[in-house]
């Protein structure tokens, strides 16, 4: 039975009555929201982001004057500087200012540069501010607190000098960053830092409330909401290394870390509202599963993971000024999805786009969800794969959302005319975006002429036999048993002595699907070796310190064979890689080897000569 959508049919990405299609999606909500939270079922269809754009394009008409992105909530301070009239280049501003891969997307290019044209000339009420509101981490990736505090503890050692904190040393109460951010510590309860500093990082954060009078005045209320939103960020990331720390279950543990991420989200959310009430409603943009109302369930390596998102925690405060479209995908070209199965929810939001006269390409419906039900007993499609990402429509999804926003995008541009201008298609774990060369992936083994490509040189296999030939070196295989992601089996592990929070050296022969995936480990015989150098070794070998990393970066070929680079990842942490070491990189990589065992192993030594517990 075909479902009839409203107000409208349906559209052309381009067609303009989509303008009017959200224009009367606002007048049929119970009331006027204070966000609009528009959602997505995969991070991996272009067309998403670009409506997106079209949809807030026509709220500011509307009087909304913000707009929130799945992304880091510090990094996008950069990106609403810019949008504003900021100095800095559009290219810098996309480096910097965006996460989790989101900075190489035509849509978030497109983004920018209309925000700060449309802002041009404008007074500062009828501005629209830009915010992520993520938090800086992942599920296999939590970084260290560290650079977010020093930055809150130095704005007021500034304007407040008598601060109780003024003379704290910082760096002896975090220590080395680098521990922070071990991927081992997600997965191994024994090996978090846990939680001792969030005593400090509390402190500074009521710091900054209690004395706001003086420090605004002193400074002004921009730098103390960049100080302040520091400050915050350090603290939940304290927080989720807590909950790491804890032992339980891998589900019960894995939901709880999932469940601290969405509720970080949502408390950046509400504070964004309260800067932003004064000035209009805001659009929320992210995955479904982080604005839906009704609990976020996921089946992940044999776990049965359930949490409440960012979306449910708000929608509870809010009440009808929070409203949710989900966003739903009928066939994508961009994930090589089909045509959804008969008798599904896509397939019946496809058959209202059939019932209109369109050009073939990206179609979208805006539909109300209770029209949907009533076309009688659907279910949820389950012809989707991991590796695409797609979390398609169910029942709890549709019986708990304000309207569904459905695109079919079959063609190979992913629903836009001009495909040499999209990103590469996309494979998903968890909802992130991971890039995948159809070329590349079509060969699972390296082919004759694919090897005589790389370098001459030594095996992902030799190279690991050559550093445990080093002294007190143990090696730990990433594998189900050891708790490890899935995205992660495979990657080696090199530590000296017991303790195991911190390796000195990695090898990884695959891409971390959503996580590390910038140097392409998926092409046939590439694997990356990664080396903790340090700050001065770091430094002495590329040119520049690890602080200076991210204005490097964009210059950095991640890819690049048989070279010392920056870690993609922990470079601003002193980690150097080389992908397929070589003739031209060899001898170094031997000396850079033994460098990074030397200094795992003098830092090893000293914690035993201390008595050092796990040494």
């Amino acid at each position: 039975m075909a479902v009839e959508p409203a107000p409208l049919a349906s559209y052309d990405l381009a067609d303009p009555h989509l303008d009017d299609a959200v224009a009367s999606l606002l007048a049929t909500l119970p009331a006027p929201p204070q966000i609009l939270a528009l959602g997505e079922p995969t991070h991996g269809e272009p067309a998403f982001p670009r409506l997106r754009n079209r949809v807030l394009e026509t709220l500011v008409a509307h009087g909304f004057r913000s707009v929130a992105i799945e992304s880091d909530r510090v990094a996008a301070t950069d990106v609403d500087a810019y949008v504003q009239g900021g100095d800095a280049s559009l290219d810098v501003v996309l480096a910097s200012g965006f996460s989790h891969g989101l900075e190489r997307l035509d849509a978030t290019r497109e983004l920018v540069t209309w925000l700060r044209a449309y802002n041009e000339g404008r007074p500062p009420a009828q501005r629209v501010a830009v915010h992520g509101f993520d938090a800086p981490l992942e599920m296999t990736f939590a970084p260290s607190p560290g650079p977010y505090l020093r930055h809150a503890h130095a704005y007021l050692a500034r304007h407040l000098p008598s601060t109780r904190h003024a003379d704290t040393d910082l760096d002896v109460l975090l220590g080395d960053d680098g521990r922070w951010s071990d991927p081992a510590a997600l997965r191994d309860a024994t090996r978090s830092v846990g939680a001792s500093p969030e005593a400090v990082a509390d402190d500074l954060l009521t710091t900054l409330y209690a004395e706001a009078p003086a420090l605004v005045a002193a400074s002004s209320p921009d730098e103390w909401q960049r100080a302040q939103v520091h400050a915050a960020t350090a603290l939940g990331l304290l927080r989720y290394h807590a909950q790491a720390a804890e032992d339980a279950p891998p589900a019960v543990r894995t939901s709880r870390l999932l469940g601290i991420r969405d509720a970080l989200m949502a408390q950046n959310l509400l504070d964004i509202r309260t800067r932003e009430a004064h000035r209009g409603p805001t659009l929320v943009f992210a995955h479904n599963r982080h604005l839906q109302r009704h609990p976020s369930t996921w089946r992940l390596a044999g776990m049965d993971l359930r949490w409440w998102s960012a979306g449910a925690i708000v929608s509870s405060l809010l009440g009808e000024r929070y409203a949710v479209v989900v966003g739903s995908l009928g066939a994508s070209g961009a994930l090589k999805l089909g045509a959804p199965p008969a008798g599904t929810f896509e397939a019946a939001l496809d058959a209202a786009l059939d019932a209109g006269d369109h050009a073939p390409g990206g179609r979208v419906a805006v539909v109300d969800p209770v029209r949907l039900r009533q076309a009688g007993p659907l279910r949820a499609r389950t012809d989707v794969t991991p590796e695409q990402g797609h979390f398609p429509l169910d029942e709890e999804t549709v019986a708990h959302c304000d309207a569904i926003l459905h695109v079919t995008a079959p063609g190979a541009a992913g629903a836009e005319p001009a495909a040499a201008s999209d990103p590469r298609p996309v494979a998903v774990v968890a909802d992130r975006p991971a890039p995948l060369d159809p070329a590349d992936a079509a060969a699972a083994t390296p082919s004759a002429e694919a090897a005589d490509r790389l370098p001459a040189g030594p095996t992902a296999d030799d190279l690991a036999e050559r550093i445990l030939t080093l002294p007190e070196v143990a090696l730990v295989v990433a594998d189900e048993a050891s708790g490890a992601p899935e995205v992660a089996w495979g990657w080696r592990f090199f530590y000296v002595g017991p303790n195991r929070r911190m390796p000195f050296a990695t090898i990884g022969e695959s891409d971390m699907a959503g996580f590390d995936e910038e140097s392409r480990l998926h092409r046939p015989g590439v694997f990356r070796l990664n080396l903790d150098l340090g700050r001065r070794e770091f430094a002495r070998v590329l040119g520049y310190p690890p602080a200076r990393f991210a204005d490097h970066r964009t210059s950095v070929d991640f890819t690049a064979l048989d070279e010392v680079i920056p870690n993609p990842l922990y470079g601003a942490a002193g980690w150097v890689s080389v992908l397929n070491a070589g003739p031209r990189s060899l001898a170094e990589v031997e000396r850079l080897i033994a460098y990074a065992h030397g200094r795992a192993l003098d830092r090893h030594r000293r914690r035993s000569d201390r008595g050092h517990p796990n040494a």
